[in-house]
């Protein structure tokens, strides 16, 4: 009785550890079935603190601007929030998120929501997509 009470315990803990073990991320709305991806007609996003983001395609490089007028290349490590608080950036060709800015994981579809839940992606060839309702 005593050993199957302990393993029961080591199991709720085990369990309690593991996280999500299918990997999806449970959080996250789905993408509303009566809407489509549209390519964006300018090509830019809002990050946290009021920053817009855009791909440069000439040099494949991040700009960033606080008045979507006058952009500036960031950094290496620019990153911005998504919908969630989650940080995103973009690495080794790969658009990766971290819910805690240590652990970096690939978002396979290249989708995120932007702070105000719009949803946006990008492409092989980084062009920027948007959700538009129908």
């Amino acid at each position: 009785m005593k050993k199957t009470l302990i393993l029961i315990l080591f199991a709720i803990v085990q369990v309690s550890f593991a996280g999500n073990p299918d990997g999806k991320d449970k959080n996250l709305e789905p993408i509303p079935a009566e809407s489509s991806w549209m390519k964006s007609e300018v090509g830019i996003w809002m990050g946290n603190y009021n920053v817009w983001y855009k791909i440069d395609n000439k040099d494949n490089t991040l700009k960033l601007s606080y008045n979507k007028k006058k952009w500036t290349n960031s950094s290496t490590e620019a990153v911005w929030h998504d919908k969630y608080g989650r940080w995103m950036c973009i690495y080794s060709n790969k658009l990766m998120y971290s819910e805690n800015g240590t652990n970096w994981k690939d978002v396979s579809n290249r989708a995120w929501q932007d702070l105000n839940g719009t949803w946006y992606r990008f492409d092989s060839n980084w062009d920027l997509w948007e959700v538009k309702l129908k």
